[in-house]
C-alpha cells in the first residue's frame, strides 16, 4: 500500500499507525482519510504466499472498531490487501459479517489502473 496511491484519489491524510501505541485495539498498516468524503479506509496490509486466513480480518476489525468510537462523523471502512493470490474460506466469512474489503494484489493494480494513475513509477515511492 503506498501513500501516493491515496493521495492521488484525494486522501487529504495518509498515516501508518504506530505498532505499538498504547490502548490500541487490532492493526492497521496505512490509515488514508478523504475529509471531503468524511470517510477513512483502514488498511491491512499482509505479504502472504498460499492464502491469507481470517486473522487479517480481525486485526482490521478491532482497528476500525475501536476508530468508530470516537464518533467523529467519519465512515470507518475496513480492507485487507494481501500478495497471497486467495484468502481462506474462514477470512471471505469473517469479512462478509463485518463487511470488510479483500483484495489480492492483482484486485489492487486494477484499483489503480483504474482510479486514472498515469505513471505508474511515480505511484510506488
Amino acid at each position: 500500500m503506498s501513500f501516493t496511491f491515496f493521495e492521488s484519489i484525494g486522501a487529504t491524510n495518509v498515516v501508518i499507525p504506530q505498532k505499538n501505541e498504547s490502548g490500541k485495539e487490532g492493526d492497521a498498516d496505512v490509515v488514508a482519510t478523504f475529509d471531503h468524503l468524511r470517510t477513512v479506509y483502514c488498511v491491512q496490509a499482509k505479504l502472504h504466499s498460499g492464502e491469507t486466513d481470517g486473522w487479517a480480518v480481525q486485526q482490521i476489525k478491532d482497528f476500525t472498531a475501536q476508530k468508530d468510537r470516537m464518533d467523529d462523523g467519519y465512515s470507518k471502512i475496513g480492507w485487507v490487501v494481501t500478495s497471497a493470490p486467495k484468502f481462506s474460506v474462514e477470512c471471505v466469512e469473517l469479512a462478509k459479517e463485518h463487511s470488510i474489503g479483500l483484495f489480492t494484489g492483482p484486485d489492487l493494480a486494477r484499483m489503480i489502473l483504474e482510479s486514472g494513475i498515469k505513471d505508474l513509477d511515480k505511484a510506488f515511492v
